[in-house]
């Protein structure tokens, strides 16, 4: 979500009610763009439903992050060396700038619709949950809901920016690595096949489907 550009939206010397108005425009970029996203993602895990795989790819995930975070400083050294990643980033961080001096309602969306496209372990988990559902509109739904929940925190941020602290951000980061190794936890879980009810679905091998409850015999 980089908090970072929502602690320097440029709406200092607007009224309360523009401020506000401001900020909902900011975040209704944002959530643009985790649908697009969630779009993009259940495209290509209805190619895994077809393929039969969704499970084996939820506890692949579920692995990967986990190694994610045990060796995340090594991963990030290589992002930072990577060709096209870097070139991306520096066009999305080149196109903040400009959007960030325009201090207009225009702007701040744009900014929110870019800000989507930032690098973020929480909207990298949430696309890992988005792949995992049970059709492309579910996924597209599913990063929406999640954009949508991230409002009021974002919007606090944004609105009281000024009275949070280095140190509150610092502890808010440690957090996430334990966040990121229990949602991996969960998706392991889930590709499991233990037919636990929502939980852990049973798979439908005739269907190629999971069933989320018990079947009534």
């Amino acid at each position: 979500m980089c908090g970072p550009i929502a602690f320097v939206l440029p709406i200092g010397q607007r009224s309360k009610s523009s401020k506000i108005f401001g900020i909902s425009i900011y975040n209704l970029g944002r959530i643009t763009t985790y649908s697009i996203l969630g779009l993009l993602i259940g495209f290509f895990g209805e190619g895994l439903r077809f393929m039969g795989i969704s499970q084996i790819i939820s506890i692949v995930l579920g692995v990967l992050l986990i190694v994610y975070v045990v060796f995340a400083k090594k991963l990030v050294q290589l992002n930072t060396t990577n060709k096209y990643l870097y070139q991306f980033n520096a066009f999305v961080k080149a196109k903040l700038g400009v959007f960030l001096k325009k201090k207009t309602n225009g702007g701040l969306y744009l900014l929110g619709f870019l800000n989507g496209l930032i690098p973020c372990g929480v909207v990298f988990i949430a696309l890992q949950g988005a792949l995992l559902q049970t059709n492309l509109v579910n996924s597209g739904l599913f990063m929406l809901v999640f954009g949508a929940g991230t409002i009021p925190m974002m919007f606090s941020v944004s609105y009281l920016s000024n009275t949070f602290k280095p140190v509150t951000k610092i502890k808010i980061n440690k957090v996430m690595p334990y966040l990121t190794v229990v949602i991996a936890l969960l998706l392991i879980v889930r590709g499991a096949n233990l037919d636990i009810p929502y939980l852990s679905p049973s798979y439908d091998e005739q269907t190629n489907e999971m069933s989320c409850c018990h079947k009534p015999e």
